[in-house]
């Protein structure tokens, strides 16, 4: 069924403008991910929704089509009659006009080059008019058969139109289909070749028989089959009789004329900070713009909303924009910026594949906790079983070596920034996730630059998760100016002298990050870790001290293997330590 978006923004069906707003700013606030650490995804999927609650609810027009949607659904659960239709389809369908499943508010039926799709806005990154010139569609009445109809796209051309399919006039591309006993048929655009093709363009349109408002198309070649949208994106051919989980045969044709009110206002906002990208701008450049004034004015129809409505709007919208509540400032992020932060936002292999695919330059840029989602999402873990293995082999292998090749740069960018300095600093369980998924992202036969690039992903990330592991260097005077040196400077600085274990064996190092066992272990199975066996010994020694007989003996053995001299001395101690704990113990049995 439809979501209850008065329901998610916990307020009630007649609800106004204000209430609607008070409660939105409270939910924003409530559910920013930054104010929900333990539970990001949680508040990631929560703002989500309400964004998209808010996005229906505060435009009038959209807020009348769900109301009508939601109604006409409401209607047939509780097995009332629709309301008579006045007029028959052939009247009261808008010679233009988009289509949206019944129930789906946000979707569209959308064509690009022949193929057909049902989509939201956000599933597509073109801009507002490209989106919706590609769903204009139109019928083509056939006289033979009461309401007998092909769906045009408009706009496009057949072989030999002079000019793309206008509503009215022949020509231009059908939605075409093979209808087959007990299989879907895919629904793509095909010239009708002046009626050769009737059997594969031909439908009847009727009024829904379960919803007012709304219309169904029923193949005129074979009775029962009939239009539909299948979850998440596809526009099928269907029978009537083989149902699926959320299945939808009914279509609600609105007016393209009223596209125009479903403008979405970041449409509006974006193009007013593109030049200045990721630079802080006052609220007022775009609250006091005429955009945004005309904006208001002609769709949403209401004033042009405070200070504090703007940055409940920023605030929910944290992957596009970052917002400073105490000056009262925001920017756009930059690029890299924000495909790292929806990158972070990712809940599927599908959503990482699809952040990766419309990537360009800035994966090289992408921001660190970006880059270990991208690598958990797309790589599998070491060990898998089959069948996991064989999900993360449908996932297309460009996308993996597309992301396995700016890795090297994306990580040497985030040395430079330091692992220390992002806001919310990985765990060092999320580097070694990453690091043992890394091999997965080659392809089958990998060429000498792709082991290359993997080699120099993996030394990077190694580097990153030891400088973490690193305490802050202490604040020194300059013994010419006496001018301190900032401590973050030089932590970032740390990673690269990691090696020298000397040089800093007089200063007193504050508390380590501390690495438990379990990590240890994984450690130690990562090539490449003989580097920062020193700096791996001091953050683990405190869980070496802890551990039993058959676990210290099992990191000393690896550890020696590996030439690990520092970590396997850690071990040997912690082992005579507890020989002589377990000695004495006895001795004092006895």
């Amino acid at each position: 069924g439809i979501v209850n978006y008065y329901a998610v923004l916990e307020v009630g069906d007649e609800a106004d403008e204000a209430v609607i707003k008070k409660s939105y700013r409270s939910l924003v606030l409530k559910w920013h991910p930054d104010k929900n650490p333990a539970e990001r995804e949680k508040a990631e999927e929560r703002i989500r929704i309400i964004n998209t609650a808010y996005g229906v609810l505060s435009n009038p027009t959209k807020r009348e089509k769900y109301d009508l949607q939601r109604n006409a659904l409401d209607r047939s659960k509780r097995r009332d009659e629709p309301a008579k239709p006045k007029v028959s389809p052939k009247v009261s369908v808008p010679k233009e006009f988009i289509m949206q499943p019944l129930g789906h508010t946000e979707k569209f039926v959308r064509y690009n080059d022949k193929h057909t799709s049902v989509v939201t806005r956000q599933d597509v990154e073109v801009n507002f008019q490209d989106f919706f010139q590609s769903t204009k569609l139109s019928l083509w009445w056939i006289p033979e058969m009461n309401n007998l109809c092909r769906i045009r796209a408009l706009g496009s051309k057949a072989r030999g139109d002079r000019r793309g399919a206008a509503a009215g006039l022949a020509g231009g591309l059908n939605f075409f289909f093979r209808v087959a006993t007990n299989a879907e048929s895919e629904v793509i655009l095909l010239p009708a070749d002046k009626g050769k093709k009737t059997d594969t363009v031909d439908l009847v349109i009727r009024e829904s028989p379960e919803y007012d408002g709304a219309f169904r198309f029923e193949t005129a070649c074979r009775r029962g089959h009939y239009l539909a949208f299948l979850p998440p994106t596809h526009l099928r051919i269907v029978s009537l009789l083989h149902e699926e989980e959320g299945r939808v045969l009914d279509f609600v044709l609105m007016d393209f004329a009223a596209t125009l009110k479903f403008k979405d206002l970041e449409e509006v906002l974006k193009p007013l900070a593109q030049e200045k990208r990721g630079e802080w701008l006052p609220v007022s450049h775009f609250r006091d713009s005429k955009e945004v004034a005309i904006y208001f004015q002609k769709v949403l129809k209401k004033p042009v909303w405070d200070t504090e409505d703007f940055g409940a709007y920023f605030g929910g919208h944290w992957v596009d924009w970052e917002y400073d509540a105490s000056k009262e400032v925001v920017r756009l992020r930059p690029v890299p910026e924000r495909l790292g932060q929806v990158m972070r936002s990712a809940k599927t292999v599908e959503d990482a594949v699809l952040a990766v695919l419309g990537a360009d330059e800035e994966l090289s840029k992408m921001p660190l906790p970006g880059i270990l989602k991208a690598i958990h999402f797309l790589g599998a873990p070491p060990g898998s079983d089959e069948a996991t293995k064989d999900k993360r082999a449908t996932v297309c292998e460009v996308e993996r070596v597309k992301l396995l090749r700016n890795l090297p740069d994306a990580l040497l960018e985030a040395g430079k920034t330091g692992a220390a300095k992002v806001e919310h600093p990985p765990s060092i369980a999320q580097f070694l996730d990453a690091a043992e998924r890394l091999p997965s992202l080659m392809c089958k036969e990998p060429t000498p630059d792709i082991l290359e690039h993997r080699k120099e992903a993996l030394r990077q990330l190694l580097d990153l998760a030891a400088a973490t592991l690193q305490p802050p260097a202490p604040v020194q005077k300059s013994s010419a100016a006496g001018d301190q040196v900032d401590a973050a400077d030089a932590t970032a600085s740390a990673k690269d002298e990691v090696v020298d274990e000397s040089a800093a064996s007089d200063v007193v190092a504050a508390p380590l990050r501390k690495v438990n066992v379990g990590e240890l272990t994984r450690f130690l199975r990562l090539s490449g870790i003989k580097v920062h066996d020193g700096v791996i010994a001091k953050a683990s020694a405190e869980a070496l001290a802890k551990a039993d007989s058959a676990t210290l003996m099992k990191v000393l053995s690896r550890a020696a293997s590996i030439g690990c001299e520092a970590i396997a001395s850690a071990a040997a101690a912690a082992s005579l330590q507890l020989a002589l704990a377990n000695t004495a113990a006895k001795l004092d049995e006895v």
